[in-house]
C-alpha cells in the first residue's frame, strides 16, 4: 500500500491487534498504522477510528480485515502515524484495491469481546490460579515499584529500568530488528540493498 508520510504518532509494544483496533476506534484515531502480523507485514488507515483501507502480506481491503480479525489475539509491535484530512483522501484515492468496505447487513467489522486472561483459564484450574507468560518463564510477577530513592541513592524505577534492561535477551533482540528491517526494505522494493 502506497501511503503519505503522514507524522509520527507512536509505537505500540507487545499490544494484541484487537486492543489496538478497539485503542484506535475510541480515540477516533485518523492515521495510518503499520505492523507485522504472522510474518507478514500489514499496514492500516483509520479515518476517525474507523478502518478504511487495510492490507496483510499479498491481501487487500476485507480479505485483509478478515485475515487481520482471525488473528486478534496476537501480540505485535505497531507503528501509528496521523494523516491529515488531505493525506487520507490521497491514500484512499491511490490504494482503490485495499479499499475496505462495510459487508451485507451493514455490519462495520468488528469482533466479539474476548474475555479477560483471569476469565479465560483452563477446565478444573481455580480461579485466580492463572499465570502470566512472564510466570510461566520462571520471571516473578511486576510489582507496583514506588519512585524514590534506592539504596545506591538512584531513584527507584531508574533502577527497575536498569534491571530489566539487563533481563533482555540481546541476541534475539538484534535478530528481531535485522528481519524487521528486512521486510521493511522488502516492502519498499529495495532488495537489492540486502546483501546475500
Amino acid at each position: 500500500m502506497q501511503l503519505p508520510r503522514g507524522t509520527f504518532h507512536s509505537v505500540m509494544k507487545n499490544i494484541r491487534m484487537s486492543e489496538l483496533l478497539e485503542n484506535l476506534g475510541k480515540t477516533a484515531f485518523s492515521g495510518s498504522c503499520t505492523f507485522t502480523l504472522e510474518g507478514h507485514a500489514g499496514s492500516v488507515v483509520t479515518k476517525d477510528g474507523r478502518v478504511v483501507l487495510a492490507t496483510l502480506g499479498h491481501k487487500s481491503g476485507n480479505t485483509a480485515v478478515e485475515e487481520i480479525l482471525a488473528h486478534s489475539d496476537r501480540e505485535i509491535d505497531a507503528a501509528l502515524s496521523l494523516l491529515s484530512p488531505a493525506q487520507l483522501k490521497l491514500a484512499t484515492e491511490f490504494n482503490q484495491n485495499a479499499r475496505v468496505t462495510e459487508p451485507a447487513g451493514g455490519k462495520k467489522h468488528t469482533r466479539e469481546r474476548k474475555p479477560h486472561p483471569e476469565e479465560e483459564r483452563p477446565i478444573g484450574q481455580p480461579p485466580g490460579s492463572h499465570k502470566t507468560a512472564g510466570e510461566m518463564r520462571g520471571q516473578k510477577p511486576a510489582q507496583d515499584v514506588q519512585p524514590g530513592p534506592a539504596e545506591d541513592g538512584m531513584p527507584g524505577t531508574a533502577v527497575s529500568d536498569l534491571d530489566a534492561l539487563d533481563s533482555i535477551d540481546l541476541e534475539s533482540m538484534t535478530e528481531k530488528i535485522r528481519d524487521n528491517c528486512r521486510n521493511t526494505i522488502r516492502q519498499l522494493h529495495l532488495d537489492y540493498l540486502l546483501m546475500k
